[in-house]
């Protein structure tokens, strides 16, 4: 459930808002201010949507009521604020930004909540409501209380934070341990590092390729970390596979695949050529973030090469400029070169994979990338960035509200996911955005 708390100065049609969403617990609605003294709440469904909203006095100074009474309602009011989900901050869009306005905008950055500007009354003709950008928030939805009108960007706004909020509740199921997969082509150690984790010979291993034929799972406890993990066959081009068993094999490791949260990817230092990476290599690597899995990537049998080094540099290269910065971590099976590292890795990846960030945290981000970074543009019309928030994660998604449709989004949408990763550690981590653009106004 979404709690939604309408807050803003007197007279700007906070409760009539109110009662667009809960025509059946009326707010008492007139053109005098100060009408609204209390804090009225109520638990409604509004087009399919379970909401808690919050209708708040208007905030005062003392010129028009008591001192003391001013100061109890400003009290209710960041009492509410604190707790919302969403704050939507209400404005009279036919009157401009007022002084009591930027005030109020100053209060509301100290709750640390997500803030959409709802411009209100936008149906008169002297309405304006760009000019309230200028308050500093990056949401600003014109609508018209009293006709109704303008609501469609408020329900997809919704439909985003219950989809956040759906997320944090499918969080329980994340209180399962952490499952690892191996994969990898034929006779490249996957067996042998699940051996190792498993501290015994549970699984066959040997040199003639293909010994394992099905997806095998193990719940592990390895040096304080307990996760599950699941040993899986090799993968080869589905036109060199020898026969309908080896076919059976891979279709049960990539079906392993919707069962899992992290991959291990395997490849061989005596036999890859890092200057000219398989393709089936890549191919493989391409089906895990496809699926959007973490993806980490160990270099095995690294101990018998003299040039580990530039091996790995090269390596990592050819695989970021492939993907995103995935880790590329060299190990020896036979020695235990890194093996407790990757796993730390790996388990690491899977932790930010299934955390949801704060919008606050994503917006005072995104917004400074707005102010550093030239939009792009279409016709000669500059794209306008204004709000984020993360709507699901595992792997985390996100949804981005900008003012119009642009065609050719691909390069800024890459320079996004880049500092993304930057900013929020998404290493080894697949990560989605949709772009959400203003549509015409409801007027349902």
């Amino acid at each position: 459930m979404i709690k939604i708390v309408f807050v803003g100065r007197a007279n700007v049609g906070k409760s009539t808002l109110f009662n667009c969403f809960a025509p059946k617990y009326k707010a008492i609605t007139l053109d005098t201010p100060g009408v609204t003294r209390d804090v009225k709440s109520e638990v409604v469904e509004w087009r399919g949507l379970n909401l808690h909203i919050v209708d708040t006095p208007g905030y005062h100074n003392d010129e028009i009521i008591s001192k003391e009474l001013a100061a109890h309602m400003n009290l209710q009011i960041q009492h509410e604020a604190k707790n919302a989900d969403v704050i939507f901050f209400v404005v009279d869009g036919s009157q401009g930004v007022t002084v009591r306005d930027q005030e109020i905008a100053k209060l509301l950055r100290k709750t640390n909540r997500p803030i959409v500007v709802v411009v209100n009354k936008c149906d008169r003709k002297d309405a304006d409501s760009d000019v309230f950008y200028e308050l500093g928030f990056d949401l600003v939805i014109p609508i018209s209380a009293a006709h109704q009108e303008g609501f469609f960007e408020i329900l997809e706004l919704l439909e985003s934070l219950e989809k956040d909020e759906v997320s944090d509740k499918t969080g329980e199921e994340f209180s399962s341990l952490p499952k690892i997969a191996i994969m990898g082509r034929p006779n490249v150690g996957k067996s042998s590092l699940t051996n190792l984790y498993l501290g015994a010979d549970r699984q066959l291993v040997g040199e003639m390729p293909g010994l394992t034929r099905d997806s095998v799972s193990y719940s592990i406890s390895y040096r304080g970390q307990d996760f599950t993990l699941m040993d899986t066959a090799g993968l080869r081009k589905k036109n060199k596979m020898d026969g309908h068993l080896e076919n059976l094999s891979a279709n049960s490791s990539r079906e392993a695949l919707r069962y899992t949260e992290g991959v291990i990817f395997i490849m061989d230092a005596t036999v890859v050529n890092p200057y000219d990476l398989d393709h089936q290599d890549l191919s493989l690597m391409g089906e895990i973030v496809e699926e959007g899995r973490c993806l980490c990537v160990a270099v095995n049998k690294c101990d018998l090469i003299s040039n580990q080094k530039e091996l790995l540099e090269e390596i990592s290269f050819q695989v970021n400029k492939k993907f995103f910065d995935i880790p590329v971590i060299p190990i020896s099976v036979k020695t235990d070169q890194n093996v407790d590292e990757l796993l730390i890795v790996i388990l690491d990846c899977i932790k930010r994979f299934r955390t949801r960030i704060p919008t606050s945290k994503l917006n005072e981000w995104l917004r400074d990338i707005v102010d550093h970074h030239t939009m792009p543009t279409e016709n000669g019309r500059m794209l306008k960035v204004k709000f984020m928030t993360q709507v699901n994660v595992a792997p985390p998604k996100f949804s981005i509200f900008i003012n119009r449709k642009i065609q050719h989004l691909h390069n800024f949408e890459r320079f996004l996911m880049h500092r993304l990763r930057e900013k929020f550690n998404y290493q080894g981590i697949p990560i989605r955005i949709m772009w959400r653009a203003r549509k015409s106004r409801d007027r349902r």
